[in-house]
């Protein structure tokens, strides 16, 4: 009876050990690809939070219209036609401080905080992760 117990024990240490992976979090070196879904051009549609999470900004209200264009690593971002600016992306996975599970998020640059992504087929949602920051909301732009 010792010997099965002490099998048992050292199977399920086992089992323990070979499930302790990688951790979802990535640092540094090796970060997790981005995905082929969010190349592309994206229409800027609305941003709302701000401390009252009340704050609402589309492109009426505030006059001009901007697309993200989403291309390999890198990225643009067009304030009516013109371009703004551009830089590098990053792909990380960061623990939300909203419900407290790991996301996928984005850096646009390398000197900026990650911005969590939910995309679909025709929307991409970028959400800071801060209490009263804004969430972005973007939609697929096709090119004919």
């Amino acid at each position: 009876m010792t010997k099965l117990k002490l099998c048992a024990i050292i199977i399920l240490v086992g089992i323990g050990l070979l499930s302790c992976g990688k951790s979802h979090h990535t640092t540094g070196t090796n970060p997790p690809p981005l995905p082929g879904a969010l190349q592309g051009h994206w229409q800027w549609v609305r941003s709302a939070g701000g401390i009252t999470g009340d704050a609402v900004m589309t492109p009426e209200t505030e006059g001009y219209s901007k697309l993200l264009v989403i291309r390999g690593d890198s990225f643009f971002v067009f304030i009516d036609h013109a371009l703004d600016h551009k830089g590098s992306l990053e792909h990380e996975m960061v623990k939300s401080i909203f419900n407290h599970e790991t996301m996928p998020a984005i850096k646009f640059g390398s000197d900026q905080l990650p911005v969590i992504y939910e995309l679909s087929t025709d929307t991409l949602s970028l959400e800071e992760n801060c209490p009263d920051c804004f969430g972005h909301l973007y939609e697929r732009q096709y090119l004919l």
